[in-house]
């Protein structure tokens, strides 16, 4: 017996450290990372598990998350300028308002974030799944999209301008008055998108798939569709201004009062320009002066005589008026009734 006492010590030891180990984890889970307005620049936090963990407004400029576990977490407000966040797991993160300019979130998980007002101005975001995430009035422009899965996103009013869309699914995402001028959005999947009110302004669309989208009000003045497939698309009141459309599928879409002026048809027709005429207002009656008191009033001008036309024949010559013999005036003297002489005239 006296001989099996180290080992259960030994036994003994290991469990209690093993308990202790698992409490310290369990303590670890139960309570996040806290750490708002702190200055953590440079640090790594790569493969970590930050669950939860609430970075609110603090300085990560160059921080390295790669492959780190970000469930949840809140960088609102957050500097995260050139970060590192590669295949990290950023679902359900608060990203609101945060400075992510020319960060690397390549193979990201952004699933069900709120990225509201958010910075990612030259950012990588090539291949990162966005679903159901929040994007409204973010600033994307220049950004590195290739092949982002961002299916049923809310983009409104969003900042896309020279992005790389190229090979994005955008089914079904509300992509709303927001600026895609320039973006290369080159076989991009946009089925059932609403792009209603977008800027699309010298886009590069060719072999998109605008199949029931939406692009009512859009501007796709200047942009290549080349090979797009747009069916049952809604392109009332769009805009084609000198876009080119060589080769795309359109079929049974709504057009109303949707102007292809200058495009290049499907058929390899040039779209006419009549849907830019447009009447022009009547201008309003001038009023008229006001009278001065006593003066005779205006001539009617609907009753004034009609000009004469000239195209009609010359009227004939006027007769001269006969000459009349003036009656001799009275003579200042009698004439006695039943004279034969005649009465003299005046002044003879």
């Amino acid at each position: 017996m006296t001989g099996q006492d180290p080992n259960r010590r030994r036994w003994a030891a290991w469990f209690g450290a093993a308990t202790v180990a698992l409490a310290a984890a369990t303590a670890a889970a139960a309570d996040p990372v806290k750490c708002q307005m702190c200055d953590l620049r440079y640090r790594i936090y790569a493969g970590k598990d930050l669950t939860r963990a609430d970075f609110t407004g603090s300085y990560l400029f160059n921080a390295d998350f790669e492959r780190a576990k970000l469930e949840g977490a809140n960088f609102s407000s957050a500097t995260l300028v050139l970060a590192k966040l590669l295949r990290a797991d950023l679902s359900q993160a608060n990203l609101s308002k945060a400075d992510l300019t020319e960060a690397n979130l390549y193979g990201a998980t952004l699933r069900g974030a709120n990225m509201t007002f958010t910075q990612f101005r030259g950012a990588n975001l090539e291949a990162a799944e966005i679903t159901l995430g929040d994007l409204t009035t973010a600033n994307l422009a220049g950004a590195k999209m290739r092949q982002i899965f961002a299916n049923r996103a809310r983009i409104r009013s969003a900042d896309l301008e020279d992005a790389d869309l190229t090979e994005a699914n955008l089914r079904q995402a509300t992509v709303e008055g927001s600026n895609l001028a320039n973006a290369i959005l080159k076989g991009a999947d946009m089925t059932m998108a609403n792009m209603s009110k977008t800027d699309l302004r010298g886009a590069d669309l060719s072999g998109a798939n605008l199949s029931f989208a939406d692009l009512s009000e859009a501007d796709l003045s200047g942009a290549k569709l080349v090979g797009a497939t747009i069916h049952g698309a809604n392109l009332k009141n769009a805009k084609f201004v000198g876009a080119d459309l060589t080769g795309a599928k359109v079929s049974s879409v709504l057009r109303f009062e949707t102007d292809f002026c200058d495009a290049k048809m499907p058929d390899g027709e040039i779209g006419k320009c009549e849907a830019r005429k447009k009447p022009e207002p009547k201008k309003p009656a001038e009023p008229a002066a006001p009278q001065a008191e006593g003066a005779p009033a205006p001539a009617d001008s609907s009753t004034a005589p009609a000009p004469a036309d000239s195209s009609a024949a010359p009227a004939p010559p006027a007769m001269p008026a006969p000459e009349v013999t003036p009656a001799p005036a009275a003579s200042p003297f009698p004439v006695p009734a039943g004279s034969p002489f005649p009465v003299p005239a005046t002044g003879q």
